[in-house]
């Protein structure tokens, strides 16, 4: 049976995670799906182009330092990597800025895939710092890491047995 691992850290050790930025996955800004659009029209705004781009996921560079190896599990094992509804963000730099657990899940099913990518026009640090500013930007809090694994893995049985004491660890 396998179990929630809530300090794991796909990250560890993975050669593909060398030279991401350091930034806890907490301090990540996301984009929500219902804010593609304005957020498009705020890069826009600022003078920043963006181009879809098809990238293989070997190419592209993680920020965040957190990767939860579950969470990139259940995203293979429910093929929503495959499922393309939600754009990966990458800067001109290629580094990934939303999007780092579907990629982490097309580095364990196939490298070479070219992942459909919207490209900002700017550096990593550029983009930072640009995006922050963005009204509708969100962060994953703990809490918010709570309610994104309830909502992964409630359905999972093998995961149900575990989630009480991963609620207790994470809340702390």
């Amino acid at each position: 049976m396998r179990t929630f691992q809530a300090d794991a850290n796909w990250c560890d050790g993975n050669p593909h995670c060398r030279g991401n930025l350091g930034i806890p996955r907490t301090k990540m800004p996301q984009v929500k799906k219902q804010f593609t659009d304005s957020f498009l029209a705020y890069l826009g705004d600022a003078g920043v182009s963006v181009r879809q781009m098809s990238i293989p996921a070997k190419d592209l560079h993680p920020t965040q330092k957190n990767i939860i190896p579950d969470l990139v599990a259940k995203v293979i094992e429910e093929g929503w990597h495959k499922a393309n509804d939600r754009p990966v963000y990458a800067t001109a730099d290629n580094y990934i800025l939303d999007g780092h657990h579907r990629w982490a899940a097309w580095i364990d099913d196939d490298p070479t895939y070219r992942m459909s990518v919207l490209q900002i026009d700017r550096s990593v640090r550029e983009v930072l710092d640009l995006v922050r500013a963005f009204p509708d930007i969100q962060y994953s809090s703990r809490r918010a890491m709570l309610k994104s694994v309830r909502r992964l893995m409630s359905s999972d049985k093998l995961f149900r047995q575990d989630f009480e004491a991963v609620q207790k660890l994470v809340r702390g």
